[in-house]
C-alpha cells in the first residue's frame, strides 16, 4: 500500500491536467478557453521537468522528512487554492507552484524506491504503482467534473492529503535516510542476495528510441483528453459537455484498468516478449481506430463516443504496463538511471511539444472549431507515424537482457 502516496500526486495532476483548468477558463475566459488551456498546459509542463530537475540535481541536501514537513503542505495548499477564484494571472502562479513542487517531490520517492529499496519492493512498486495511476485516471475526471467547489474538494482532498502522509512515512523508513539518487557504482540488494546495477550509464540507442515511441503515443493521450470537454461540445454538441467529458474518461480508464491488470496477468515481463513490438503495434492500432471513430461520428450518441473512447483506454492500460516495467528493468537492473528521470519527465516534454503544435494550429485556422478539430486529426496522425517508425527502430535496435 506503500504506492497509495503516488495515487494522490496521480488524482491531482488528473485533474489539474483535464476538467479543472478546462471548467475554470470556460467560466472566466470562453472566448480565448482553448489558447489559455493550451499556456496553461504548457508552463505546467515546464514547471514539472523543472522540478524533477531541480530534484535530481539537488535533491540530495534535502532529507526526506524536510520534504514531507515543508514541501508536502505546499503541494496541498497550492492545489487547493485553484478552488479559491483566483483571477487568471494568480491561478496561473499557483498552478505553476504546485505542479514544480509536486513533480520534484514524486521524483525524489519515485527514484528512492526504485534505487534504495529491495529487488522485491521496487518491482512490486512498479506493478502497484500502475494501478493506482489508473485509478486515479479513472476517479479524478468524473470527481472534479461533478464538484468544483470549495467544501467538498476540501475535504477529499484533505482526507486524501492524511492517508498519503500516512504512506510517507512507511516509504521513508523503506528508503532510509538516503539521497532521491544514488551515487554512481552503489548497489542496492534484494532480501535474497540479489544486486541490482545501479551505477549511472548513458542511455542506450534503443532508450532513445523508446522515448521517442513513448513520447509520441503521450502525446496523442494528452492532445485528445485536454481537448475532450471542447471536442464533445463543438464537433457532437452534447450538452453539459463537462460532466459527460468527465464520464468519457471515466470509461477510458476503466478500460485502462482492466487491459493493464489482464495484459501485466498473462504477460509477467512484458519487455523480454520477443514479440513485443507486434503488441505494441496492436496497442497504436487501437489508439488510431478509436480516435478515427471519434472523427467520423457515424452514430452521434453518447454511447458512440463512450464506445470509441474505451478502446483507447484498452490502449493505455497496456501501454503503461509495457513502459514502467522496462524502465523499472533497465534503471534497476541495467544500469539506466538517467532513464528513471527521461521517462517521468517524459509526460511532460511530450505535453509541451504537442500543445505548442495545436497552439499555433489555433492561430492559423481561427475560423471555426469544427475546421480546428480537423486540423488536430492531422497532428494527431502525424504523431501517429512518428512513434510506429520509433518503435520498429527501438525492437531492432533493443539489447538483450
Amino acid at each position: 500500500m506503500r504506492s497509495f502516496f503516488f495515487f494522490f500526486f496521480w488524482f491531482l495532476w488528473i485533474g489539474g491536467a483535464n476538467v479543472i483548468p478546462q471548467t475554470y477558463f470556460l467560466a472566466v475566459a470562453p472566448e480565448y478557453k482553448e489558447q489559455l488551456v493550451t499556456l496553461l498546459l504548457m508552463l505546467g509542463s515546464l514547471a514539472s521537468i523543472a522540478g524533477i530537475v531541480w530534484e535530481t540535481k539537488l535533491g540530495k541536501y534535502i532529507s526526506l522528512q524536510a520534504a514531507l514537513y515543508v514541501g508536502f503542505p505546499l503541494v496541498v495548499i497550492s492545489f487547493g487554492l485553484l478552488f479559491s477564484g483566483l483571477s487568471v494571472v494568480l491561478y496561473f502562479g499557483f498552478y505553476l507552484c504546485f505542479r514544480f513542487l509536486s513533480c520534484a517531490l514524486y521524483q525524489k520517492l519515485d527514484a528512492g524506491i526504485c534505487h534504495h529499496a529491495d529487488i522485491q519492493v521496487s518491482d512490486n512498486h512498479a506493478k502497484h504503482s500502475m494501478i493506482f495511476m489508473l485509478v486515479a485516471v479513472c476517479l479524478a475526471p468524473v470527481f472534479f467534473a461533478f464538484y468544483q467547489h470549495g467544501v467538498v474538494v476540501s475535504g477529499v482532498v484533505i482526507l486524501l492529503a492524511f492517508a498519503a502522509a500516512f504512506y510517507y512515512r512507511n516509504i521513508a523508513s523503506v528508503i532510509g535516510a538516503g539521497t532521491g539518487v544514488l551515487g554512481a557504482g552503489i548497489t542496492a540488494t534484494s532480501a535474497n542476495g540479489a544486486k541490482a546495477n545501479t551505477k549511472k550509464l548513458p542511455l542506450h540507442l534503443s532508450d532513445k528510441y523508446f522515448l521517442i515511441y513513448s513520447g509520441a503515443y503521450l502525446a496523442v493521450v494528452f492532445l485528445t483528453s485536454s481537448l475532450l470537454v471542447y471536442f464533445i461540445r463543438d464537433f457532437y454538441g452534447f450538452k453539459s459537455p463537462v460532466k459527460l467529458g468527465g464520464l468519457v474518461m471515466l470509461v477510458i480508464s476503466l478500460a485502462a484498468v482492466v487491459s493493464c491488470l489482464l495484459y501485466g496477468r498473462f504477460r509477467k515481463s512484458p519487455f523480454r516478449d520477443s514479440g513485443c513490438v507486434w503488441v505494441q503495434i496492436i496497442i497504436l492500432a487501437a489508439m488510431s481506430v478509436g480516435v478515427v471513430l471519434l472523427y467520423l461520428k457515424l452514430v452521434p450518441s453518447f454511447m458512440y463516443v463512450a464506445a470509441s473512447a474505451s478502446l483507447m483506454g484498452i490502449s493505455y492500460g497496456v501501454f503503461v504496463v509495457f513502459t514502467r516495467s522496462l524502465v523499472v528493468h533497465r534503471a534497476r537492473d541495467c544500469g539506466r538511471t538517467t532513464l528513471l528521470a527521461w521517462y517521468n519527465m517524459l509526460p511532460f516534454i511530450s505535453s509541451i511539444a504537442i500543445f505548442a503544435a495545436a497552439g499555433g494550429l489555433k492561430l492559423i485556422i481561427a475560423s471555426s472549431a469544427y475546421s480546428y478539430y480537423w486540423g488536430i486529426a492531422a497532428v494527431l496522425g502525424v504523431v501517429g507515424v512518428i512513434a510506429l517508425i520509433a518503435l520498429i527502430a527501438f525492437n531492432r535496435n533493443s539489447e538483450k537482457y
